[in-house]
């Protein structure tokens, strides 16, 4: 059998499409000087890296490049592809399409006019007739399909009539000529979305597949396609086009592994819900890489901290102590003490209302957080923390219905995947009843308003909208953060990814004390009297998804147009980069989806 074995591997690796020689250059770009930051891009080269070293790929990584840099790492791939039989490309950050031609764009290019993108940025025809003349078959895959952080200038230099027969969103669809696939994030003239989590929704369904054995080139994008298109709801569907002349397969056709499936669902079925340490640790001994593998670990490091707390140990997470001061208030009097309608209600702060703009009239930023609109709001009272762990559990209690179980937690390789054992109770890292509550969709939140106004009947308790949850978050402040001192003074007033995160993207300026969720009223309330409206979890409001504020309600009411199967996030959350804290910074995600990252809280009219 062994023989057989050995002689079937070999007739496998001979097979066509499994190249002998395989060069990759993956590029990410998000530092950016003259355009919006993209957190992602970087995190999204450095896995793709990894994945493509781990399957014989001889890799060249080339992060936030500027022109020279880019036009360097090009030319020397061109050499060091001479004569491979495989040639990748991989490029995340940002791309913009002109006269149907797409461009690249370096780290310092500052595009004020047409002949700007010939001196300063990478046209991609370039970069593909490079590859073309050096290796046999050539992949490029594109992870640049984001708005044109340039389209403003451009078109004011352009002309509206010449700008609006040149300029289009996204990419353009590029043809191929013999041996070349190429894969776009979305397709051709749409926008990808950059994401919440580590990666981009691209990227992350590429490391999901890249890697598999034996799978042709073609059947792989088939499955990025199907799990972009899930995880966003629809709103992103990746696009691919090929010449290629045979079958190609990134990763080679290996050997398999023994099949111990059954004997490893057995045990983890043998140990139930209840196993406890021991049991958690009895599985991972016999299956460190098992099917179960994450969720046991997830378990036994939730149990073990919970105990840990509970028992008030040294080894406990430390609290954050002393609490930095609170800021002077930037209203025009003192925050009201708050109010609260019931013993399970949460408390209540008076957010006075007023003359506001929602989003920002920023050239630099994106295009979702424009334009600026002004809009007037009544006041209104909105809860001082987030929805607590505690109330959800009163929630379920009181009305007989569990919310779902699966949530998408972070993974021990830094990366956000779906648990179906995580829930609000168990998100991947310890929580207490006073522990601000996540894993809950849109769909839970607006299902635990609804029971807190039977609780306390016309109370009026609902989702903030967008408009309101800006507006609370500024509390008159006029700079870019809810706070003054830039990154240095983040962690004096938000939970974030801080310098001792063990994200790549973390603040490396200071530190916050909370290594993933921080106890609610850990960092100092703002001028109103809210705490922790940035940073610690994302907060749902009631809005559907558009990709700018062009149709906001002038009176800060929700928006229902739009994308509704999607709803708005604000907030940021604690395992995100510092510019995801920004007041007008805003994602949209499904509503039936949970995050470990994701919570709410409620306001309702003031009295």
């Amino acid at each position: 059998m062994r023989f057989f074995m050995g002689i079937l591997i070999l007739v496998l690796t001979a097979l066509p499409g499994l190249a002998d020689r395989r060069v990759a250059l993956v590029i990410g770009n998000g530092a950016y000087e003259t355009a919006p930051g993209l957190p992602n891009p970087a995190n999204d080269a450095r896995a793709i890296a990894a994945a493509l070293e781990a399957i014989g790929f001889e890799v060249e990584r080339g992060l936030d490049l500027d022109g020279e840099g880019m036009r360097a790492r090009i030319r020397a791939f061109g050499r060091r592809a001479e004569g491979a039989d495989l040639a990748l490309f991989f490029y995340a950050g940002h791309g913009i399409q002109m006269a149907g031609r797409n461009f690249l764009i370096p780290t310092d290019a500052a595009l004020e006019r047409e002949g700007d993108l010939d001196l300063y940025a990478m046209p991609l025809d370039l970069v593909i007739a490079e590859m073309e003349r050096s290796a046999k078959t050539n992949v490029v895959l594109l992870d640049a399909c984001r708005d044109n952080p340039f389209e403003t200038q451009l078109a004011r230099a352009m002309g509206r009539a010449r700008s609006s027969a040149m300029l289009g969103r996204g990419l353009a669809p590029v043809e191929t000529a013999g041996g070349l696939f190429v894969g776009f994030a979305t397709d051709p003239g749409r926008v990808a979305y950059d994401g919440v989590g580590a990666h981009s929704p691209f990227t992350d369904a590429v490391l999901d597949h890249v890697a598999t054995a034996g799978l042709e080139i073609n059947a792989m994008m088939t499955r990025v396609r199907a799990d972009v298109f899930e995880t966003t709801e629809g709103r992103q569907r990746p696009w691919s086009t090929s010449s290629l002349l045979r079958e190609l397969f990134l990763a080679p056709v290996e050997a398999p592994p023994p099949d111990d499936t059954d004997r490893d669902i057995a045990m983890w079925q043998a140990l139930g819900e209840d196993a406890g340490p021991a049991g958690y640790r009895a599985y991972l001994d016999a299956f460190p890489r098992g099917l179960f593998a994450e969720v046991a670990r997830a378990r036994l490091d939730t149990v073990e901290q919970a105990a840990l707390v509970q028992r008030g140990t040294d080894s406990a997470p430390a609290p954050i102590d002393p609490a930095p001061a609170a800021p002077e208030p930037r209203a025009d009097k003192a925050p009201e003490p708050p109010a609260r309608d019931c013993d399970t209600c949460p408390s209540l702060v008076l957010v006075p209302g007023g003359e506001t703009v929602l989003g920002t009239a920023d050239a630099q930023a994106p295009a979702t957080e424009k334009p600026a609109t002004p809009q007037t709001l009544a006041p209104f009272q909105m809860a001082e923390h987030e929805v607590s762990v505690g109330l959800v559990r009163r929630y379920e209690s009181a009305t007989g219905r569990a919310i779902p179980r699966g949530c998408y937690v972070w993974t021990a390789d830094g990366r956000m995947r779906m648990d179906r054992a995580a829930y609000w109770g168990a998100p991947g890292y310890a929580v207490t009843d006073e522990s601000p509550a996540a894993c809950l969709s849109w769909e839970d939140a607006v299902r635990l308003a609804a029971w807190l106004n039977e609780e306390v009947p016309g109370a009026g308790y609902r989702l903030p909208s967008e408009g309101e949850f800006e507006f609370a978050l500024k509390a008159d402040g006029e700079g870019p953060y809810p706070w003054e001192g830039g990154a240095g003074a983040a962690c004096a007033h938000a939970n974030a990814a801080d310098a001792a995160s063990r994200f790549r993207w973390r603040n490396d300026a200071c530190e916050d004390g909370a290594p993933d969720i921080a106890a609610r009223g850990a960092f100092p309330a703002n001028a109103y009297g809210v705490h922790d409206l940035t940073g610690n979890l994302w907060e749902w409001t009631a809005d559907c998804w558009n990709d700018s504020h062009r149709g906001a309600p002038a009176d800060g009411r929700a928006r229902t147009d739009g994308l509704c199967s999607s709803r708005v996030l604000r907030g940021g959350s604690w395992d995100d980069p510092l510019a995801n804290l920004r007041v007008t910074y805003r994602v949209g995600i499904p509503a039936s989806q949970r995050q470990a990252n994701v919570g709410m809280r409620v306001v309702r009219p003031a009295p």
